[in-house]
């Protein structure tokens, strides 16, 4: 995300959100004349002149990696543009699952491809162990065999595309 700061209140609206530890946004923040707000988690990761991009020819001749303290980024000569890296998306799925289960044969293969070779092992075995049709992925995952056709799950899935599964 590109930001324009050619205020020193606005330089210093962004330093007051900021982590002193790593330069991301510790909250959502709105900067005077923005339309969408930046959102919390947001990192700086480089900052350039006013007007410049990331992706435009010859901007690695203007565009600086991110100062390393807050106290440089505070001091930053304005007008300047300041780049953010979103890295904090964070999601929490909850469904309650009524019926019979396909088991992982109901899993899209992008998402089994996307897993660890040993998780997706780990899934097949499991799977290839439970007898009952009814059983869900959830409890081939868990190890256990569920025999309800109605089982309440509550899923969280993590950052780097593993799911955590609790059977209620």
């Amino acid at each position: 995300r590109r930001v324009e700061v050619h205020r020193a209140e606005e330089l210093q609206s962004l330093c007051s959100a900021l982590s002193p530890a790593d330069l991301s946004l510790s909250r959502q923040l709105t900067l005077p004349g923005s339309i969408k707000p930046l959102p919390g988690g947001s990192r700086v990761v480089a900052v350039g002149p006013p007007g410049s991009n990331l992706d435009e020819e010859g901007a690695e001749d203007k565009i600086h990696p991110a100062p390393s303290t807050l106290e440089e980024l505070s001091s930053l000569e304005l007008p300047a543009t300041i780049f953010l890296n979103v890295e904090a998306i964070k999601s929490t799925t909850f469904f309650k699952r009524e019926g019979a289960s396909e088991g992982i044969s109901g899993v899209p293969q992008e998402l089994l491809q996307a897993l660890p070779e040993e998780v997706r092992a780990a899934l097949a075995e499991r799977q290839a162990s439970v007898s009952s049709p009814l059983s869900s992925p959830m409890a081939a995952m868990a190890g256990h065999h569920q025999g309800s056709a109605s089982a309440e799950c509550m899923v969280g899935l993590a950052t780097v595309g593993l799911a955590t599964a609790s059977i209620l």
